[in-house]
Formats: C-alpha cells, structure tokens, sequence
C-alpha cells in the first residue's frame, strides 16, 4: 500500500494537465485545450473612474451539490442531444415563450441615462473549481439574476447571434472561454447594434442573445469567465477592454464549436483563427 501511494503521488507531480474536481478526475490534455492566457490588468483601463465593482463569492452562485458529472460534448438521447425535453430550460418552438424573452414589451424602450456608472462583478472562485454537466431530465436553477458560474448543459451553444438562447446553454461556451453579449429587448436598439458589431469582430467565441433579467437602468451586459460588466449605453473603450480581459479564461477554454443551434440567425465568423490568438485584433 504504501508503496502505491508513492508511486501516485509521483504521477500526480509529473501530470501537471491532471487535475481533481468535483469528484472526478479532470484531464485537460486533449489537444484542443488553451495554455491560460497572460492578461495584463491595464486591458480594463478602459472603464470609467465611476465604475462600481462588486466581489462575490462562488456560493453566491453554486448549489450544485454531489451528483455525478456527465460527460460534455457527446450527444446522447438519454441525457442531451439538443433535441430532448428541451422545454425543461427553454421550449425554443413556443412563439409566445419566445417572444417574453426576445420582444420589448413596454410602450417604448429604456432611455439612456448617461449618470448610471458601469457595474463590474468578480466572482472569487476556489482552486480547481469545475462546474458541473447535468442531464435534461435535471432542471438547473441559478441563484442570482445573471449566472457567471455554475451547472449547465453538456452540449453547448453553436457560436453566433440568437433570436434567444437560455444561460444553461452559453454559460457552457463561458467556461470555454466565450464572452457573451445580452441585452434587454427594450435596451436602445442603437446601442445594442454597436455592441453586437464589436463583439461579431473581436472574436469567433461569442454568443449574443437578448437577456430579461437584466435591469432598466443597465440593459445590456458582458459575460466572461466569473466575471459581468452591466452597463447603460455602449462605450468602445470600455467593451473592448472588457473582451479583451476575459476572453480565452476558464477552466476548459476549448475553441470546438458547439452543438446547440436553435434559433440561431447569425452564426460566429472566425476573425483571426478559431483560437482567436488575436482578440479585437481590429476592432
């Protein structure tokens, strides 16, 4: 015995790409797999003196409990194969569901105002943390009004623009390293086109989908990896610091695309290369 246990710990020394979470064993060794990208804190200089920023904590978002992990990105009709019990998350062939969470339904949309200062959250999240893949038969609930961690689906959202697409989906294509765009359907259309445009060119790994939850003073937002920017109209500076900083973060940071594609209207082009090694390269 005592000689296995030497023989393991050697081996967990000499496989750095091995690594324990939530009761499984994690390997990071595919090919596909990033290197974790060096971000330089100045990228996000680009937000305004009056930013707020809010630290929480990974509780605040996970109640995940012990339960096995499925494996991602493997179709299968007895768990997820994007076609099965879809209306547990979002019945995407219900035009009127669709359209409570896709249309402006007040009389007009939100008017800008300029004093509302950008809120950044940061989520402190514990080492090795790994989010965990549950089954369509499991209904996943999330604590708070934008999740930024958490469980979600196996099969994750095709890269692109959504008429809608629900958060168990893209907060998948987060953990790989996705920025996502949302906006609340009665935020300023013309704000909205402008962060649509900067996200479309920055990076091949985005998904932009319009997002209920957020609020009237801030209606539109920037997801990456444990980390949101809600906001009241679009600043370049701004966007482009914040893609900058979290894209290519997360645990798995693959660029395979995913397999999820309902109500899909603009799929992702690839910028530089579906690694983005150069995000907003142009923009």
């Amino acid at each position: 015995m005592h000689r296995f246990l030497i023989i393991f710990a050697t081996f967990l020394c000499f496989s750095p790409a091995v690594i324990f979470s939530n009761d499984i064993l994690y390997d990071e060794s595919e090919e596909e797999v990033e290197k974790e990208p060096k971000r330089d804190a100045s990228e996000l200089l680009g937000l305004p003196e009056s930013t707020k920023i809010i630290y929480t904590n990974a509780s605040d978002y996970i109640r995940e409990g012990k339960k096995k992990h499925q494996l991602m990105g493997v179709s299968d009709e007895n768990c997820d194969n994007t076609t099965f019990a879809l209306e547990v998350d979002f019945d995407p062939f219900n035009q009127t569901l669709l359209e409570l969470n896709s249309k402006c339904l007040e009389s007009q949309n939100y008017p800008i105002d300029q004093s509302i200062a950008p809120l950044l959250t940061k989520v402190k999240i514990p080492r090795h943390y790994m989010p965990i893949h549950r089954c369509m038969q499991t209904q996943i609930t999330y604590h708070g009004r934008i999740p930024l961690i958490g469980p979600h689906r196996p099969l994750w959202a095709y890269y692109g623009e959504y008429a809608y697409v629900p958060p168990q989906r893209w907060l998948h294509n987060v953990e790989h390293g996705a920025i996502i765009a949302l906006y609340h359907p009665c935020a300023d259309p013309k704000e909205v086109e402008q962060l649509k445009a900067l996200v479309k060119s920055c990076l091949f790994r985005h998904i932009i989908t319009p997002y209920t939850n957020l609020t009237r003073e801030r209606p539109m937002a920037l997801i990456g990896w444990a980390g949101s920017l809600e906001f009241a109209r679009y600043d370049y500076e701004m966007t482009k610091g914040f893609i900058r900083y979290y894209a290519k973060t997360g645990p798995e940071r693959l660029w395979r695309n995913g397999q999820y594609k309902h109500l899909l209207l603009d799929q992702a082009k690839v910028i530089t290369n579906v690694r983005d090694d150069n995000v907003c390269q142009e923009a």
